[in-house]
């Protein structure tokens, strides 16, 4: 049986751009599938950053595909042939990085415990793993997840049998999903 990985969460390390077109998708979803969830893979692409420091990473976001209208609380897809399409339809997702958006319709925007689940589950698929709640209000919420391996090494101090100090090391290795917010820079509204 595999265990779920422990998790880190640390500071921000960058932004989600999410350009004009990809903002025009969302309102158009949104529009046509009302007050019900949907979810599909976003594609977006490395523009900036330094993954050394994990500091000032910048990602854009290239295309959303739609894959699944659930209810008005739930929505949930699997990968499958049905995500051909996608590819035909944006010539750089072939290139990209895939993860998740949905929406949280007329709710806030937060990670749940499913969204937090599914985060943890899909990180280990890929070197680094991205996904964004939207809502009705533009209130949107991404996280970022990065599967790690975690190295520690202790030193212990004990007594032997004579009473004088023996030293011995214990070393360990674990693995380690690190989560980290990105800020959402959205274009600007068109007045």
């Amino acid at each position: 049986m595999e265990s779920t990985p422990k998790t880190i969460n640390i500071d921000s390390v960058g932004k989600l751009v999410i350009p004009q077109n990809v903002q025009d998708i969302i309102d158009k979803l949104h529009r046509k599938v009302g007050p019900t969830e949907w979810s599909g893979p976003l594609f977006y692409k490395v523009t900036k950053g330094d993954f050394k420091k994990l500091k000032d990473l910048e990602f854009t976001a290239l295309f959303i595909y739609p894959m699944d209208i659930g209810s008005h609380t739930y929505t949930e897809f699997n990968y499958n042939e049905k995500i051909l399409p996608a590819y035909d339809l944006c010539e750089e997702a072939l290139e990209a990085h895939r993860g998740l958006i949905h929406t949280h319709a007329g709710m806030s925007t937060f990670f749940s415990g499913v969204d937090t689940t599914e985060l943890i589950t899909n990180a280990n698929k890929y070197n680094f793993y991205l996904s964004l709640i939207v809502n009705f209000d533009g209130k949107y919420a991404c996280k970022i997840a990065f599967p790690s391996k975690a190295k520690s090494s202790n030193e212990y101090i004990i007594k032997g049998p004579d009473g004088k100090p023996l030293a011995f090391q214990n070393k360990k290795e674990e693995d380690i999903i690190i989560i980290s917010d990105l800020t959402i820079v959205k274009p600007e509204p068109i007045a």
